[in-house]
């Protein structure tokens, strides 16, 4: 495993682990049309690794919206950093 991938792994399993925010993405050349890729906050509690678009930015809104459109599902958070995302 390459030092960057190990790197993004760790932190996301010590992420879904802890429970403790929602993590914002960096900008992933495979999806151009994304504002603001993160994971909700329900979502890591349950262990899923869900990407959604999320359109409107409220620092305060404790990183949760349902409503937000998904733009990728992966069963595992390997997969996840496989198709790109790092971590901002």
């Amino acid at each position: 495993m390459n030092s960057d991938k190990e790197y993004q792994m760790e932190n996301l399993q010590r992420i879904f682990h802890d429970a403790t925010f929602s993590p914002i993405f960096k900008r992933n050349p495979k999806y151009p049309d994304v504002k603001t890729a993160r994971i909700n906050y329900s979502d890591i509690r349950n262990y899923e690794c869900i990407i959604r678009n999320m359109k409107e930015w409220e620092d305060n809104s404790f990183w949760d919206d349902e409503e937000a459109e998904i733009v990728a599902k992966y069963q595992s958070i390997e997969m996840l950093v496989d198709d790109g995302w790092r971590l901002d």
